[in-house]
């Protein structure tokens, strides 16, 4: 059996509400794609923060060939060497725990809310086509700045 196959990957409770919304607007197809595109932008941005309160967003399954050796290539970076899934997916969750709070406070800082509870939204009066562009104007801003 694929190891992945149980092993689940989670985010901070608080931008769970986020990822969902990434995937049910369709700007991603599953949840572990903007959950890999968060993970590299913390790493970019140095930005490694432990999870607090989990939630559930995905199995480990769903990652591509591509996104696995992805993880695996961003532990060896970081500790020179491999280890378990679980260990490695578990820096790929801190990663993308720093890269979703980056996000918030910069591109998505004028779409988003923080409820009573902590947990933060997208405004309600933000539709999709307008987050796809601002998304689109970002990567495309950081293409453009060398190295990506």
């Amino acid at each position: 059996m694929n190891d992945n196959a149980q092993l689940r990957v989670y985010v901070s409770d608080k931008y769970f509400p986020i990822f969902h919304k990434m995937t049910r607007n369709g700007i991603f197809t599953q949840n572990s794609e903007f959950f890999i595109f968060c993970t590299f932008w913390g790493e970019k941005k140095g930005k490694k923060i432990p999870i607090e309160k989990r939630h559930e967003l995905c199995r480990a399954v769903t990652f591509t060939e591509y996104d696995n050796t992805s993880v695996k290539a961003l532990f060896l970076k970081e500790f020179g060497e491999l280890s378990t899934q679980k260990e490695m997916i578990g820096l790929a969750e801190e990663y993308a725990n720093g890269g979703i709070e980056d996000l918030i406070e910069t591109t998505l800082k004028d779409m988003v809310h923080q409820d009573v509870d902590g947990s933060w939204h997208f405004n309600p009066d933000v539709n999709t086509e307008q987050f796809q562009l601002e998304l689109f104007d970002f990567v495309l801003r950081e293409t453009t700045e060398v190295p990506f």
